[in-house]
């Protein structure tokens, strides 16, 4: 899912079950995706989530800034650019 907050968009995605297919699936999509929309697209990371920081590591995102979010909690933002090459295997 795409979502547009001030003038940027954010990409969110929720997988239940991490399979190789699902992998490759969800990396075809998602440079359907990249190429259709042109980027940039972020992505909020909670510095605690270990698999989210390497979920977006996996599909090309990279750290951008952290941002103190409206619940007072600081979060990375990452993000992807359309070119950011996806490194699953």
């Amino acid at each position: 899912m795409l979502e547009q907050w001030d003038n940027m968009t954010f990409g969110h995605c929720d997988v239940y079950k991490w399979t190789v297919s699902v992998a490759k699936k969800l990396k075809e999509a998602w440079e359907l995706i990249m190429g259709l929309h042109g980027g940039p697209i972020y992505a909020i990371h909670d510095r605690w989530d270990d698999k989210h920081r390497k979920w977006c590591r996996l599909f090309g995102f990279v750290y951008f800034s952290d941002l103190e979010c409206q619940d007072g909690i600081t979060r990375s933002i990452y993000i992807r650019r359309l070119g950011n090459g996806i490194t699953l295997w």
